[in-house]
């Protein structure tokens, strides 16, 4: 968030209240709530960070898609060491942790060559796959379900983001989630397609938490349409992600096969 790779810092005008995010009501036991779940990972260059992930359908029944920063370092050109997922992560305290599905641990991390290696901000091509090891025996799709994904989608969608924000004002414990039309399309430079804004005042550690599109509140179904992904200090009330184009399709059909 705000364009360091796995940082959690605040804006630079300091905490801001809460104005869009609203708290996700536990427990987080219905979809989509227990699709989404909270990473956390250790940098190879040390440091141990938080990002957020969903459970995506997939060939293999094991993969989240999350950002690309949330797997690997672009500064270093590294894939994240200790990486693990908690479906519907909760927690009352800093003490006391809720874990209904378990902790999923990742067997392969990729990303996109456009952001891995480069130093540069690479915002439009910060895309991830984690494809997890099965827990007991269960494959996760099977054991929670998934949400699609829609790539290469009109742009012009009402979005639902998902995320687990740690910086403040928040602090990492519960799910939030802001519904926003799309406001804009952004360039932060890069190769790749513009990315897009919503309203979202969310901020570090809810990279990589899925906005979804055609969200059925029946269900709890929708389809993966981009992700949280970066902020700009100066602007906390919004949200960016990159637009699912083609880049984003072979990602996924490469790492949802492995």
């Amino acid at each position: 968030m705000y364009g360091t790779t796995g940082s959690l810092p605040v804006g630079t005008s300091g905490p801001q209240p809460r104005l869009i995010a609203s708290a996700v009501p536990r427990p987080y036991t219905d979809r989509p709530d227990r699709l989404n779940g909270k990473v956390f990972f250790t940098k190879t260059t040390g440091g141990d960070f938080v990002c957020s992930g969903t459970v995506v359908n997939s060939q293999n029944q094991d993969s989240v898609w999350t950002a690309g920063h949330c797997v690997a370092d672009n500064i270093s050109h590294t894939f994240h060491k200790n990486w693990v997922f908690v479906p519907a992560y909760a927690s009352a305290s800093a003490t006391g942790t809720s874990r209904p599905y378990g902790t999923w641990t990742a067997r392969t991390l990729t990303t996109k060559n456009a952001y891995l290696n480069t130093t540069a901000p690479q915002f439009k091509e910060d895309l991830g796959v984690a494809v997890l090891n099965t827990l007991n025996g269960n494959h996760i799709v099977a054991k929670l379900g998934s949400q699609g994904i829609k790539f290469n989608a009109l742009a012009q969608q009402n979005y639902n983001a998902f995320g687990y924000p740690q910086a403040a004002p928040f602090n990492g414990l519960s799910q939030f989630r802001c519904n926003s039309a799309l406001l804009a399309r952004d360039d932060p430079g890069g190769t790749g397609p513009k990315a897009m804004k919503i309203d979202c005042d969310m901020t570090g550690g809810a990279s990589g938490g899925g906005w979804l599109i055609k969200l059925n509140a029946t269900t709890g179904l929708g389809l993966i349409a981009s992700h949280n992904d970066y902020k700009y200090n100066n602007d906390p009330n919004h949200m960016y992600g990159p637009y699912l184009g083609s880049d984003a399709l072979s990602l996924y059909n490469f790492a949802t096969a492995l």
